[in-house]
């Protein structure tokens, strides 16, 4: 009796002990998933396509529809191979596309997709490429667990997603484009002389001694490329901007510039730069910077120095 009453204990031990382990295994295992949802790992695998098969790609938006195709020189945007096209959002648009993942499988075969946004979606993506072809639905935004509803086209399998297939649905032209960029030294350097040529020929160099450098410096040298007014002007459109009587602006400004050595030597460089002002309206001046084919724009507030001297 007291035999069968220690195996019974050790039994009831062993049980304990198995409930334990399988509760931990089980709570790490919650805990792993909730780690890599919030890292926005994704749980179900959709499609896997190689990015370099891709061929085309269509994300329709709430307010516009992009389209993009690889010809033998790149990809063109929207048909026009004369738009600046960002390498970096075409190369990040790929990459996503070619790893289509799910949080979750929300609802296999839904009968209805009207819950889920999904009947008329305000977002959708279309993909074809050597290896596949497919359109993916994305429709309302669960805002209790933060996710998206998507679909593919013909199957009635609803999943959750994140934001990524979102953020491309979502892009504007302007998040398409590829801007200039200024020296990297001008933003740090020192206007020494700022030169204005008028239609004319005429010249006026404005100096540190000269009134109103200060302010004139100080407007120059926050001069930004971050927003556009066109791109690839026609000839018959310059006159338009104002380009038929421009004002050259010719910048001189010097800055540190630390050698590669080292020792870390560094010395003052002088450089120059060149903006070509067209018109000035209410809101805005635009101007053209060296060898660029975008017209750039800049509110007229920011630039009212140079506003009254041309």
């Amino acid at each position: 009796m007291k035999q069968n009453k220690k195996t019974l204990v050790l039994m009831l031990c062993v049980l304990a002990a198995l409930i334990l382990v399988c509760a931990a295994l089980a709570l790490a295992g919650r805990e792993q998933q909730n780690r890599e949802q919030e890292q926005g790992t994704p749980m179900i695998e959709v499609h896997r396509v190689d990015a370099d098969s891709i061929t085309s790609f269509t994300l329709a938006g709430p307010d516009e529809t992009s389209a993009f195709v690889r010809e033998a020189d790149g990809w063109v945007y929207n048909g026009d191979p004369l738009f600046p096209l960002d390498h970096d959002f075409v190369n990040t648009a790929l990459e996503t596309l070619s790893r289509i993942d799910a949080i979750s499988l929300l609802s296999e075969d839904a009968e209805d997709l009207s819950p889920y946004g999904l009947d008329q979606p305000q977002m959708q993506i279309t993909m074809a490429g050597e290896d596949a072809e497919f359109s993916l639905r994305i429709g309302n935004y669960n805002s209790f667990n933060g996710y998206y509803y998507m679909c593919e086209e013909g199957v009635n399998d609803v999943f959750l997603i994140d934001a990524d297939l979102v953020d491309l649905c979502t892009a504007t032209q302007s998040d398409m484009i590829r801007l200039d960029r200024l020296p990297d030294t001008y933003g740090g350097g020192e206007i020494n002389t700022v030169t204005l040529t008028d239609s004319q020929g005429a010249q006026t160099v404005y100096t540190a001694d000269s009134d109103g450098f200060d302010i004139l410096s100080e407007q120059l040298s926050s001069l930004s490329l971050d927003d556009y007014a066109d791109y690839f002007l026609a000839e018959e459109e310059y006159a338009a901007w104002g380009f038929d009587n421009p004002v050259q602006v010719l910048i001189a400004y010097s800055a540190e510039k630390v050698s590669d050595t080292d020792q870390a030597v560094s010395a003052t460089v002088s450089y120059e730069y060149t903006v070509t002002v067209g018109k000035a309206d209410e809101d805005y001046v635009y101007f053209l910077i060296e060898e660029s084919d975008i017209l750039y724009r800049m509110k007229r507030s920011a630039l009212s120095a140079l506003c009254d001297l041309i």
